[in-house]
């Protein structure tokens, strides 16, 4: 997205998308010249800094996932309806379900964000507003002008890499090839900090568990207050001051 090199995407398998993106973190980490540094994720970001790091994990001196995409393994093939409704509620699983028949259709059609907003701009913008207005409740017009700007802006570039999503992500409920809970208490032995909003729409359930667990010592599961999935934007002070901290503390392998 933005300014990258929108290279065209070909790939089919989500284990060949794993190995791209991890190899591309590679090659920017060797072109600005670090030899070990702290990683952080936010949403797919996360997914792909933990893939990064059980990759690389010489090179990692702390991992902190931010509302990371696919972090809970499932006993089935991804989430049921029923752990859908467990982690919504009721209610809004009425509304959730609806969403989830138009991602499915998304999903069928293999249309990005880019794509909707080219077929449908009049919409595009309404979507936008609402999203910077709802999501981030930024009650500085001018700020969230210049926010719903930057982001029409950025969706009327040209594609790049946005199509891996459908590679990485199981429909219809939104479960992850390769989810991140197995690796984190399995095969990652530096620490781990794992935050998530307090109201977050993500699936908490398995930063939860590697927590109850305690199999993995170095491991902080934090909630981010006044927050959903945007915890960058919808709490920055307490997300800023948090990863602050964890860059100071003294980082002990098991």
């Amino acid at each position: 997205m933005a300014l990258s090199t929108h290279e065209q995407f070909d790939l089919k398998t989500n284990e060949e998308t794993v190995r791209f993106m991890v190899d591309s973190v590679e090659k920017w980490r060797i072109a600005v010249g670090l030899e070990t540094f702290h990683l952080a994720g936010h949403s797919f970001g996360g997914y792909i800094a933990c893939h990064y790091t059980v990759t690389h994990q010489e090179r990692i001196k702390r991992l902190s996932l931010l509302s990371p995409l696919g972090m809970t393994k499932y006993e089935n093939d991804g989430p049921t309806w029923d752990d859908v409704k467990k982690r919504v509620g009721f209610w809004k699983s009425i509304g959730f379900k609806v969403m989830l028949k138009l991602f499915g259709g998304v999903f069928k059609s293999q249309k990005t964000l880019h794509q909707m907003v080219r077929d449908n701009p009049k919409f595009a913008r309404y979507m936008v507003k609402n999203y910077v207005t709802k999501r981030f409740g930024m009650k500085n017009k001018e700020a969230a002008e210049a926010l719903r700007g930057y982001l029409l802006a950025m969706l009327s570039m040209p594609e790049g890499t946005e199509k891996i999503i459908f590679n990485v992500i199981k429909p219809p409920y939104g479960g992850c090839h390769s989810p991140l809970e197995e690796i984190v208490e399995e095969k990652l032995h530096i620490p781990v900090d794992c935050y998530f909003g307090e109201k977050d729409y993500m699936d908490t359930l398995g930063g939860n568990r590697i927590s109850t667990n305690g199999k993995k010592k170095n491991y902080t599961l934090k909630i981010v207050p006044k927050a959903q999935h945007q915890v960058t934007m919808q709490n920055p002070k307490f997300l800023s001051d948090e990863l602050i901290k964890t860059v100071t503390l003294v980082n002990v392998t098991i």
